[in-house]
């Protein structure tokens, strides 16, 4: 039986905002993961974290990476000016 500490979780992102997937990924055999992202051509940068029953705290690793293909950089939107406690509504 898995319990949340046994989950493991992954977010991507691509570095010009454009692309955003969150998963969290299947328990294989013994101590292996799996999950499959469909990520298009660019740079991202990948966040894993799990919390190994046997540790008893959640250990968080990271990295960046390029994902080959026809890329097209994406500028980033102009920065906005938000107040506090408000949330813009698109």
């Amino acid at each position: 039986m898995r319990t949340p500490a046994s989950t493991c979780t992954l977010i991507a992102f691509r570095r010009d905002l454009t692309g955003y997937q969150h998963l969290i990924a299947q328990q294989g055999e013994q101590t292996s993961w799996w999950g499959l992202l469909n990520l298009t051509p660019g740079p991202w940068h990948v966040i894993i974290y799990f919390q190994p029953p046997a540790l008893g705290r959640e250990i968080a690793l990271a990295t960046d990476f390029m994902v080959s293909g026809g890329y097209r950089p994406e500028p980033l939107p102009p920065p906005t000016k938000i107040g506090r406690g408000q949330r813009r509504l698109q």
